[in-house]
């Protein structure tokens, strides 16, 4: 650690105010573009309605981003997430089951990224869809059942783990109060950029654990952000400078926020200290970094002489370890003052301490501090030898410099090999004049290699163009970190030649590809445009690549036409180009692709073929894509068929539904698949007869599969008209898979017709579990109607010995029996001072109709109450409670209290399932309160506090 005097403290302090002026200047010359960015949210198992608007302050404070929100991303299309270029999700499936989105959902989830677009997934947004690998991917840090799990609640140090990636790339550590997973999956290929330690101690994994990656996806980039539990660990400054950067590199590429002072909170320093009163050698470094740099954050601010007593109170504290006190000691170098000389000379008398304290006084100016120490019973060798008073006297001797003088100490001290200069040039280049850095750049590559890389990224921090010749030497070099800086800083340097030396360098670095491609993207626009056109061809492989995917990452709406043409001329180009093309190409690119289409080589039109797609669906230029598919043959025509399923409309499903009863079974086959993607169920009557007409066993299944798809997009508003089709469809299944997945889709379609139509599969082994399954369903959905059938079928299932299928059944039978739930637009409210706990909501959440939204509050802080002030006066007969689970934080002994008389007292309630039925006498009210006195767990929790008036019949 660097030891300073006060005056080159201060020193460093004003320089780094110019610079941030300066960068906060430049800013406002050149502020880049907002990035459009949706926000996924409206289901987690956490509290999404305080987290989602916290996460869009945050992203939008910065400058950088324009946040929308979706509460309904199931809903997405490739139309709908066209115009966004990142997707944060703060949206999951956890405890919902089989949860599905319709396939027009994930066909267009699953192109966003891959075609240069970003998303990043926060904390338990990584918990979804386990069974989809495409969405996996993106979620970065996923949730494995089985596998992944999580302690309580804890403070914790969070350390940059890649410091060359441009996400953290200038940060270091961060201390949080969080939720820290163990063991999450993290995806093949993924960097992890970010750790904490899982102490064993507290129910951890032992071990660091990933906390952000950074993964590329086709042209597109994902990140995965396993923080951000609830409202107060967003506080956190750091979880906040994660987010942000996380979220640009995901949208661009690149990262432009500057970064901010971040001291330590007097909370997290506070932890760290007594920590490390603990501390030992061997044990983890994570509370000593964070202490460490702490001390470096507060240097030369306000905030020294707070950040120096806690060093000086863990340091004096004799029951602490003797390494804990000498670490303290160790981080005052940057820290103590005049004022501290008196607790140090008490610390001085321990002989084990003395040492320490010798070396800390040659960081501290003043008299009364040179005389104590020229004092200790110290030898000469081991108080002038003493690393940290070595570099005190270089950094002495800079800050004592004259500004003529100043650049030479400087060159001398970064081309070593004297250590302790070394260390004081490197930590004075962050604050150094542009003007001194510039003119070191020139004999950038005759430093140590720390020097050089410390150099270089002073440059890049100031975009300063290295000049080319000593890019090219450094590129060169195999030292650790050398080439990867070199890399860094050409993006700041304009010209044909920086653009050929990056490409040659992917070459022989293929593992500095991701780092090259973002400095040719953000590289000054002279020259490097023409030349990535005219080099990207004589490239082949990763190089080429790059280069095709710089060029399409630089370039806007403008450049269109010019990269259409090269995509026609180099094949070489189309992987990379034609997403970006599909992305923003018109009406005159899509018929251009169409040409080009027809006339490249079989085993070539697959990106064609993709890119054609993506852009269908997303123009929806219907008649273009028709005439190609009506002027084309064979493979040509087979392919097409494709692209004219994405555009969709009236037209394009005549089409394919006449090539469905094609002769040719490629042509019968690629129409039948393109009307199972369809987006809508207009496809299932086509598919239904291409099924009847089918030649081969496998072209029926293959329409059958493509029904079980499209129909539930129905939805139950149009169940009646669509499960006539579906129901046809199960006598043409020969199979057991697709008879299921039939009855699944009649599941999502429940009437008295789907109720009548799988009885008959409720006796094979085979086809039971969807067949219950679609009645259950139906039985809920028509409690309301409550036909005889439907009551019948709910009495069955109730005598089922599966206990979820009976709570379902038995609730499906109350809400026959009950009229409506007058708790539903009613206002709730806590009879006592409690806050929410955990996940759990307001009083509010206990009445919005929703079982993903619950009613918690602070564990063993009873007593508990909540009431529910109905909207009129109500005669209230009955209430249903759903708890937030059998016997496990739940009410258990309780008053019911009716305008303020209690009516009824439950003593060891007993559910079942999650539900409990009180009944009471009716009674005219317009209040109705819980009070809460016993609960199972640690606190009483209500998913939903129904209340009905007279019962039509008793359940």
């Amino acid at each position: 650690m660097l030891s300073e005097t006060i005056g080159f403290r201060r020193a460093r302090l004003a320089l780094a105010a110019a610079l941030c002026l300066g960068l906060a200047a430049a800013q406002v010359r050149a502020a880049p573009p907002r990035i459009p960015t949706l926000l996924l949210s409206g289901s987690n198992n956490h509290d999404w309605r305080t987290t989602t608007p916290r996460l869009k302050a945050i992203l939008e404070a910065t400058g950088r981003f324009t946040v929308t929100v979706t509460e309904r991303p199931g809903e997405l299309t490739a139309a709908a997430l066209a115009p966004y270029r990142l997707v944060v999700s703060n949206w999951n499936t956890f405890g919902m089951g089989d949860a599905q989105w319709p396939e027009a959902a994930r066909r267009a989830i699953s192109g966003f990224v891959p075609g240069g677009k970003g998303w990043l997934t926060i904390h338990a947004g990584g918990s979804s869809f386990y069974d989809w690998p495409d969405y996996q991917r993106l979620a970065g840090p996923s949730w494995t059942n089985g596998v992944t799990s999580h302690g309580a609640m804890h403070r914790f140090v969070v350390q940059m783990s890649d410091a060359g990636h441009p996400i953290t790339h200038g940060l270091r550590l961060f201390i949080t109060r969080d939720e820290l997973w163990n063991r999450p999956g993290v995806q093949p290929g993924a960097q992890v950029l970010a750790t904490a330690y899982s102490e064993s101690a507290g129910g951890g994994a032992g071990r660091d654990e990933p906390v952000l990656t950074a993964l590329q996806v086709g042209r597109g980039r994902t990140c995965g952000l396993t923080l951000g539990h609830d409202v107060d660990a967003m506080a956190t400054p750091g979880f906040g400078l994660l987010l942000a950067r996380a979220a640009e590199w995901a949208a661009t590429g690149a990262v432009t926020q500057p970064i901010p002072r971040t001291p330590l909170g007097s909370a997290e320093a506070d932890w760290a200290a007594a920590a490390l009163r603990t501390w030992r050698s061997g044990d983890p470094n994570g509370i000593v970094w964070a202490l460490e740099h702490d001390a470096g954050q507060c240097a030369g601010t306000p905030g020294v002489q707070a950040a120096a007593k806690r060093l000086l109170t863990v340091a004096s504290d004799a029951a602490a370890t003797l390494d804990g006190r000498r670490q303290a000691l160790r981080l005052l170098t940057q820290l103590a003052g005049p004022g501290d000389v008196p607790a140090l000379a008490a610390l001085a008398k321990e002989p084990a301490l003395t040492a320490d304290v010798a070396a800390l006084l040659t960081s501290v100016p003043g008299k009364e501090a040179a005389a104590l120490r020229a004092a200790l019973p110290i030898s000469p060798p081991v108080r002038v030898g003493s690393s940290s008073g070595q570099i005190a006297r270089a950094a002495a001797e800079l800050d004592a410099a004259s500004a003529v003088a100043r650049p030479a100490l400087l060159r001398r001290g970064l081309r070593g090999p004297d250590a302790a200069r070394l260390r004081a040039a490197v930590a004075y280049l962050a604050v150094a004049p542009t003007d001194v850095v510039a003119g070191l750049l020139p004999a950038a590559a005759a430093m140590a290699p720390t020097g050089t890389i410390a150099l270089l990224d002073a440059a890049s921090s100031r975009s300063l163009p290295t000049p080319p010749a000593v890019l090219a030497g450094v590129l060169t070099s195999a030292r650790p970190g050398m080439a990867a800086a070199a890399v860094r800083a050409a993006a700041c340097a304009p010209g044909a030649g920086v653009a050929r030396l990056l490409l040659d360098t992917a070459k022989r670095r293929p593992d500095l590809a991701p780092a090259i491609r973002v400095s040719l993207s953000a590289a000054p626009s002279p020259g490097i445009d023409d030349a990535l056109v005219a080099l990207a061809p004589s490239y082949s492989g990763l190089a080429a690549t790059i280069a095709y995917e710089a060029l399409a990452e630089r370039c806007g709406a403008a450049q269109v036409a010019k990269l259409m043409a090269l995509a026609e001329r180099e094949p070489g180009s189309r992987r990379a180009l034609l997403p970006w093309l599909a992305d923003r190409g018109g009406a005159v690119e899509l018929e251009r692709l169409l040409h080009l289409h027809g006339k490249v080589p079989a085993g070539e039109r697959g990106p064609v073929t993709d890119a054609l797609t993506r852009m269908a669906g997303r123009l929806r230029c219907t008649e273009p894509v028709l005439r190609a598919v009506r002027r084309a043959q064979g493979g040509v025509r087979v392919e097409l068929l494709t692209v004219l399923g994405a555009c969709e409309g009236r037209a394009a499903l005549a089409e394919l539904t006449q090539a469905a009863s094609s002769a040719d079974p490629d042509t019968r086959a690629s129409a039948v698949a393109a009307l199972g993607a369809w987006t809508t169920a207009d496809a299932a009557p086509a598919l239904l007869e291409s099924a009847r007409s089918a030649v081969t066993a496998r072209d029926r299944t293959l329409a059958l599969r493509g029904l079980a798809r499209v129909a539930p997009q129905a939805g139950q508003a149009h169940a009646s008209s669509v499960a006539p089709t579906v129901v046809s469809a199960l006598a043409l299944a020969d199979r057991a898979d697709t008879l299921n997945l039939l009855l699944t889709a009649l599941a999502s379609l429940p009437s008295l017709e789907t109720l009548k139509a799988v009885e008959p599969y409720l006796a094979s082994p085979e086809t039971t579990a969807a067949a219950v399954a679609a009645q259950i369903i139906s039985v809920e959905a028509l409690a309301g109607v409550a036909p005889p059938e439907a009551r019948e079928m709910a009495v069955r299932l109730a005598a089922s010995s599966d206990p979820a299928l009976r709570s379902r059944a038995a609730e499906a039978l109350v809400r026959m029996d009950l009229g409506p739930n007058v708790a539903l637009g009613a206002r709730a409210e806590t009879t006592t001072s409690n806050a929410p706990d955990g996940q759990g909501g307001g009083a509010a959440s206990a009445i919005d109709g929703s079982r993903a939204t619950y009613w918690d509050e602070t564990d063993d802080h009873g007593p508990y109450g909540i009431r529910v002030i109905l909207p009129a006066p109500r005669t209230v007969g009955l209430l249903r409670l759903v708890a937030w689970a059998h016997h496990d934080y739940s009410p258990r002994d309780f008053e019911v209290v009716l305008d303020g008389a209690t009516v009824r007292t439950m003593r060891d309630a007993q559910y079942d399932g999650d539900v409990l039925l009180i009944r009471l006498e009716p009674t005219r009210c317009t209040s109705v309160e819980l009070r809460i006195s016993g609960w199972y767990g640690k606190s009483p929790a209500i998913r939903e506090l129904e209340i009905y008036e007279r019962t039509r019949r008793e359940p």
